[in-house]
């Protein structure tokens, strides 16, 4: 097995992981669902992290409420397609000028000055 049809198997992995993540999340609400996960964060400190309020946002999603997805976590807005253009870059074109922009240190760390900024804003500044 080459390299291109390694890097196709581990592509089509994960789409079909996210499709079953996709149908767990459209037809159990983590609002009433018992087996999502609480927020380690939330329960020993009080405040939200980052991820809190993802896997609502993304349920909201699921079922194509933009306005409570982005009040769940509006980060999400931000590092959600980040996250996947990285991935499509990995995927399609492993050593692209695309894939060598987002490795850049600058962009890493604008990354954490942002998830940073966004604890402090949705904690003090306008908690939800």
């Amino acid at each position: 097995m080459n390299a291109n049809s390694k890097r196709l198997l581990v592509a089509a992995a994960i789409a079909a992981a996210a499709a079953v993540f996709a149908c767990v999340l459209f037809f159990f609400d983590p609002m009433t669902s018992a087996f999502y996960p609480r927020c380690p964060s939330k329960l020993l400190t009080g405040y939200d992290c980052p991820g809190c309020g993802t896997t609502r946002a993304l349920h909201a999603l699921v079922h194509l409420d933009f306005g409570a997805a982005l009040r769940y976590n509006a980060a999400l807005f931000v590092l959600g397609p980040l996250l996947l253009l990285y991935a499509a870059a990995v995927f399609t074109a492993p050593d692209s000028a695309l894939q060598r922009f987002l490795r850049r240190p600058v962009l890493a760390w604008s990354i954490v000055a942002f998830i940073i900024l966004w604890t402090v804003l949705r904690n003090i500044v306008v908690p939800l």
